[in-house]
């Protein structure tokens, strides 16, 4: 998605930043350091922490989390409070240490030479690692998790400043001027999932581990409104890839009740002179009847990518209020979290329904091969207006509510059955149908020659045909070898290819039953040539303080005659004709070899070549050739 230019404020402001998980990789030790800000000139204004990390968010192992601030006000000295609005726990320890305002006004400002900050630029903050790196462990240790204190542009920053705890959670921030809250805002630091340009609240990832930093830009001053703007799609689980989009019907939104509506407000505009990052949302989830039905605020927009939200709602009528605030915009009582009349609002009526869901019967369901069955249609209808869809596992298709189907081949055919509404919303669920057809078995193969065998069989079904087919082993394409009259358990086939692993499969009327590897057939009076003549490694051996090399080979037999043999040979170069039979032995189990010894100093090309004969020695096949040729005694493996 392509982000708007940002335009920044030329007003005087409050400027807070709430980064929970600063996106900046760090490593566990025990004198963690924050690269030193440089000073800025004389005359310019103090911007601690200046440009901080703008790549994109990483993982939760990466993770540093921080509150920091940033004012710039005419208004009276400034203090800044952070509470937590969850449960306290060793990754979240807001509520014990940090309800104590931190007064924020330090020294003389920078623009006057001095070295601190004053209203105009003063900061503050806190920072924290988590568990992970042996920090925020103790409840009770306030030395170990104490608020970060300020410290003067360009200092060090020591360990100590590092002990604090806002891993995830919900939290109240509270900015007091001369005493009062002039800035409340209830935050939710939470988990994201990337999708696409989007940043989705992640619901699968445990409390302790937020992933995405909150920045909120507070400001002194009158401004416009800005346009909030919202596009919303539902899914049946929160982490499905597409989320259908949501459209007003009849005047209002309408879900099930077991679906995900996701939000996402990439559509908001900021009045001039806002940038985007400056935006923050929250959602009234039942406006009209419970305002603590609530959210906190995040931004619109994180580093480039839209935040989204993700609810699911009880079935009933309700309205979602979207809540955009801008910098300067706060209702008259600034404690007031659950006021919305300030900012800019969007005001969503939804009917909720029950759930959609999908059932069918018969499931399981099982009927005979060319019968028909009966499938009807069942659940809840969710937001209306349904369509179906069957998909029937052997092809077959429906988009009636209850179709009849006859299934033409055996076996478990897989049943997908989905109810679709008004929205494209979809809900699916699976089953099976066992449909029977006794097949042969016990499939074997005899009198195999080098063109022709016979195969037998026992029945399964002795009131139809028998059909042979065969493949070449490894291959996918089955070939018909023949068929056999009803009761028959022998068929002789022909037309075979020499030296050639067959598969065989045979069926009555679908179901089949099939063996890989069902025979071999001969060379005739030529044997089968070996193949995939490899070299497996090679070692060195010192024979009177001479070192030589051995080559270990193997290869796969293919003649299986009896008393077949093995043969390797080799020449001095890359022609099997000349080829002097160094080994010869009988067939099996002889498929493997060591060749050499050769001496390591020897870098004469050797070709090596294996072949099969029948007995005797008699009909060699061809010779198969080491992939590795040539081998050197020089040349290690």
């Amino acid at each position: 998605m392509l982000r708007r230019i940002a335009v920044v404020a030329a007003a005087a402001s409050v400027v807070v930043l709430w980064a929970c998980t600063k996106d900046i990789p760090v490593q566990p030790s025990a004198s963690k350091k924050r690269p030193q800000e440089p000073a800025p000139a004389l005359g310019q204004a103090c911007t601690w922490p200046g440009a901080w990390y703008q790549g994109p968010p990483l993982s939760p192992s990466e993770k540093e989390e921080e509150i920091f601030g940033h004012i710039s006000s005419t208004s009276g000295p400034w203090s800044v409070s952070l509470a937590g609005r969850d449960a306290q726990s060793s990754n979240n320890q807001a509520t014990t240490y940090w309800l104590t305002s931190v007064p924020v006004n330090f020294g003389q400002s920078c623009a006057s030479g001095g070295p601190g900050h004053v209203n105009v630029d003063a900061e503050w903050g806190w920072y924290a690692f988590g568990p992970s790196f042996g920090q925020c462990v103790s409840l009770t240790d306030k030395t170990q998790n104490d608020p970060e204190r300020h410290r003067l542009q360009g200092a060090a920053f020591p360990e100590d400043y590092e002990r604090h705890c806002v891993n995830a959670g919900r939290f109240t921030l509270t900015l007091n001027s001369d005493g009062s809250p002039a800035f409340v805002r209830p935050i939710d630091f939470i988990a994201y999932a990337f999708a696409g340009t989007h940043l989705v609240e992640n619901l699968d990832i445990p409390p302790g581990n937020g992933t995405v930093d909150v920045l909120v830009d507070i400001a002194d001053g009158p401004g416009s409104a800005a346009t909030p703007g919202l596009q919303m799609s539902a899914a049946l689980n929160a982490s499905d890839a597409s989320w259908p989009l949501l459209s007003l019907q009849s005047g209002a939104y309408r879900v099930p009740s077991n679906f995900y509506v996701r939000f996402d407000p990439f559509t908001s505009v900021p009045a001039t002179g806002v940038e985007d990052r400056q935006l923050l949302v929250r959602y009234f989830w039942n406006y009209q009847t419970d305002l603590t039905d609530r959210t906190g605020f995040v931004n619109v927009f994180q580093q480039g990518y839209s935040n989204i939200r993700v609810k699911k709602f009880a079935a009933g009528t309700r309205t979602v209020r979207m809540h955009v605030v801008q910098p300067y915009e706060r209702p008259a009582t600034p404690t007031d979290v659950d006021a919305s009349n300030y900012g800019a609002t969007l005001d969503l009526p939804f009917n909720v329904y029950g759930p959609l869901t999908a059932i069918y019967t018969p499931n399981p369901g099982s009927v005979l091969v060319r019968n028909a069955l009966q499938f009807t249609a069942g659940g809840s209808d969710g937001a209306g207006s349904i369509t179906y869809q069957w998909n029937l596992g052997d092809g077959g298709s429906s988009s009636v509510a209850n179709p009849s189907y006859t299934y033409q081949t055996p076996g478990t055919q897989n049943v997908t059955f989905t109810k679709t509404d008004l929205y494209g919303n979809s809900v699916t669920t699976t089953g099976t149908v066992s449909v029977t057809d006794p097949a042969p078995t016990s499939l074997s193969a005899s009198s195999v020659g080098s063109t022709t065998a016979t195969i037998t069989w026992t029945n399964g079904n002795t009131g139809s045909t028998t059909t042979i087919e065969t493949r070449l082993t490894g291959t996918s394409t089955w070939y018909p070898a023949g068929t056999a009259a009803a009761g028959a358990t022998s068929l002789p086939i022909s037309n075979l290819t020499p030296c050639t692993w067959y598969d065989g499969k045979a069926y009555h009327v679908a179901a089949s039953y099939s063996v890989n590897s069902l025979f071999h057939t001969n060379g005739g009076t030529v044997a089968c040539a070996p193949v995939n003549f490899v070299l497996n490694n090679c070692y060195t051996q010192v024979i009177n303080g001479q070192t030589y090399r051995y080559f270990n080979v193997s290869w796969t037999q293919t003649e299986f005659s009896f008393k077949a043999r093995s043969q390797i040979g080799w020449a001095g170069t890359n022609d099997p004709a000349g080829a002097t039979i160094i080994q010869n032995a009988v067939s099996p189990p002889f498929t493997s070899a060591t060749l050499g010894p050769y001496s390591v100093n020897d870098n004469t090309p050797r070709y090596f070549w294996v072949r099969h004969t029948l007995i005797n020695g008699a009909g060699p096949s061809t010779w198969t050739a080491l992939a590795d040729n040539p081998l050197r005694g020089s040349v290690a493996c």
